[in-house]
């Protein structure tokens, strides 16, 4: 694929592959130099680029959506289509509402949900169950002891408000 190059930060351009390099000489640097992307703790890689005496912290997906889409709308978030955060080329984001990009995680299995989740108590069958339960009468207390959940989570998981994804 072929690497091209557009204005970033001051002093700074950014590549449709997801690089940032030094455009203008610098204080110990040249132009040309590509700068090293940290992997951060939330899974997006991150460059340090030297602004007006200062380092400054930017994650490379906003730089490349940035100059490859164009500005950000206000509230609105860069999202990865293909839901790998480390991919930052130009062609694999776009921007989204926050809703947008839930539902797009939702929808690529990117969110953890149901028994996915650490703390989850409860299963598929048993949310089945604890529906067929209830629709049978069962209380909200007798269920939240039977599945080893609160009330809340029992009354949530059976009216859907939790387990929506579970039929």
């Amino acid at each position: 694929m072929h690497e091209e190059w557009m204005p970033s930060l001051p002093g700074y351009e950014v590549s449709n592959l997801g690089r940032v390099r030094r455009s203008t000489p610098g204080k110990r640097t040249v132009p040309g130099r590509i700068l090293k992307a940290q992997l951060q703790k939330v899974g997006y890689y991150s460059v340090r680029p030297t602004i007006g005496g200062e380092n400054v912290h930017f994650y490379v997906h906003d730089l490349v959506a940035a100059a490859f889409i164009g500005a950000k709308p206000d509230g609105w978030h860069v999202n990865h289509l293909d839901g790998v955060k480390t991919n930052n080329h130009a062609w694999n984001l776009e921007y989204v509402t926050r809703k947008g990009n839930m539902e797009h995680a939702a929808r690529t299995g990117l969110m953890a949900r149901g028994d996915r989740l650490p703390q989850a108590k409860l299963t598929p069958d048993s949310v089945i169950a604890l529906r067929s339960d209830r629709a049978a009468g069962v209380s909200f207390s007798k269920l939240a002891a039977k599945y080893g959940v609160s009330i809340a989570t029992a009354f949530n998981a059976a009216n859907g408000k939790n387990w929506s994804h579970v039929a």
